[in-house]
């Protein structure tokens, strides 16, 4: 093989590992972001009273988000380190600061939004996020969903 033919095929394979990387990272923008929002409000009395509402009666505690991803010491470490993983931007909001820094009409909790380009849509809705049974089928569902968006991008 000649040189001028090994030339192209290096380029022609540094192409495509950029197209590539390219197609893997399209939903790594840099103004892209996850925001988990709670179905509680924050503060120092609303964390006491959700802490003691989820240990005298989780049956009838409102916020899956909170049951699935939290335990009686704090969050769970397998959710932290999913999150901590991702490429992409994560907040994690209460309720009432998420409707105080976006507006949002008509919001359901608890859900996740996808910020993009400025915009705010669903990322997961409260139906689907209180179908949740375990941190392990969040993790599924979020790794789909962004798989599913990184097509759409």
């Amino acid at each position: 093989m000649s040189f001028s033919t090994r030339w192209r095929l290096s380029i022609w394979n540094i192409f495509k590992a950029f197209i590539q990387i390219g197609f893997s990272l399209s939903f790594t923008m840099p103004n892209s972001k996850i925001i988990f929002v709670y179905n509680a409000d924050s503060g120092i009395l609303n964390a006491t009273k959700d802490f003691f509402h989820r240990l005298i009666s989780p049956d009838t505690y409102q916020c899956n988000l909170c049951a699935v991803t939290y335990n009686n010491t704090g969050m769970i470490s397998e959710w932290k380190s999913f999150l901590d993983s991702l490429d992409i931007s994560v907040e994690i909001l209460h309720k009432d600061e998420f409707n105080n820094r976006h507006n949002f009409d008509n919001p359901s909790f608890p859900s996740a939004f996808l910020l993009k380009n400025g915009k705010l849509s669903y990322f997961i809705s409260a139906e689907k996020m209180n179908s949740v049974s375990s941190v392990d089928e969040l993790i599924d569902m979020v790794r789909a969903k962004m798989q599913e968006e990184s097509e759409t991008s």
